[in-house]
């Protein structure tokens, strides 16, 4: 919660001890064996400042749109969010957020943590929520923009290179996902791995259209940051370019196992995990130039149609749409990739 992340992507280890537990960790309310002891960890700190006795729940929204409870056929949990952004001149647009897990959860996980859920296909159940959701105009509930958050990955060939793309992801699971989504989702937060790269990935859709996607990766354990900049056109509200950069942290402020040895001490510090993202508005591409002001958007929209009143907070940087994963360097590393 003190990470401020708004949203995050289910992994595989979220179900380590159940459905149960991970809604508990979601919404709050104290362990079987109390809120103090090994199972608790009571006062808890709250983003605020100040703490409390009891588990307040996450700070963050968790996604998982390819995760349903079997017994009623809906996801456990919201199966998109939005968030809503205004612009200078008056402008609103959209920017919608899918969290996904591998589908093979269930062969890696102990069957009692998944018992009574159903993984299903990734890209099949990411088109699935986009051919319910409103495409008409720039309304608050019809995204302009996808962001794909998921907990699969994929590996670069030959030795891992930070901002690389060996190979091109081929073969991988993320690059067979990729080349099943909705033309809509232009830019894909993978994970699971603990691999690191930036990628570029061009393929035809199964209605031939051409689509070129964003697919980044951020290693593991914090050591790497993925920073991406959108770039939003400012008449039309769709993606022109999203700018990555896989960033190397310094964790010589954690504790360490003797002989392990950390980053050079002055390199900014991991501060998120794979597999959640901090939303921060996006760069408009200028029609005029504009700039972008916080904006708390006044509802979301989750995958079963229900619209809730969020308590999302805009944070700092006004400029820019950061979608981070586990620190930073300089953005000489960047590079933009313009999307189609």
């Amino acid at each position: 919660n003190l990470m401020n992340v708004d949203f995050a992507s289910v992994g595989n280890h979220e179900f380590d001890k159940g459905a149960a537990e991970l809604l508990r960790i979601q919404n709050g309310g104290c362990h079987a064996d109390g809120c103090t002891g090994p199972a608790g960890g009571a006062p808890y700190a709250l983003p605020g400042g100040g703490t409390t006795d009891v588990y307040p729940g996450a700070d963050f929204q968790y996604l998982s749109t390819n995760v349903v409870t079997t017994a009623t056929d809906e996801t456990l949990f919201p199966a998109y969010a939005t968030k809503r952004f205004k612009s200078d001149s008056g402008k609103k647009f959209t920017i919608g957020f899918l969290g996904e897990v591998l589908e093979s959860t269930p062969t890696i996980v102990t069957p009692t943590g998944v018992a009574g859920l159903t993984f299903q296909d990734e890209a099949d159940a990411a088109n699935n929520v986009l051919s319910n959701v409103k495409t008409v105009g720039n309304a608050e509930d019809s995204p302009d923009t996808w962001v794909l958050v998921i907990h699969e990955g994929g590996f670069q060939s030959g030795a891992a290179v930070l901002n690389g793309c060996a190979g091109n992801l081929a073969g991988s699971a993320i690059e067979d996902i990729a080349k099943r989504l909705d033309p809509r989702v232009k830019v894909i937060i993978s994970a699971h791995t603990h691999a690191e790269y930036r990628c570029t990935i061009t393929t035809t859709s199964s209605t031939g259209e051409t689509v070129t996607r964003l697919i980044t990766s951020a290693s593991s354990f914090g050591r790497i940051l993925s920073d991406v900049t959108l770039t939003i056109d400012d008449k039309t509200g769709q993606l022109v370019a999203a700018a990555p950069a896989n960033l190397a942290g310094d964790n010589a402020a954690n504790a360490k196992a003797p002989g392990v040895r950390g980053q050079p001490v002055g390199w900014p510090r991991a501060a998120l995990t794979a597999g959640m993202v901090v939303v921060r508005p996006p760069v408009l591409r200028p029609r005029p130039a504009v700039a972008l002001s916080p904006l708390v958007p006044r509802r979301r929209v989750d995958g079963h149609g229900r619209a809730w009143h969020p308590s999302w907070r805009m944070r700092g940087q006004p400029l820019r749409h950061d979608v981070r994963t586990p620190c930073a360097t300089p953005d000489s590393r960047r590079s933009g990739a313009v999307v189609s």
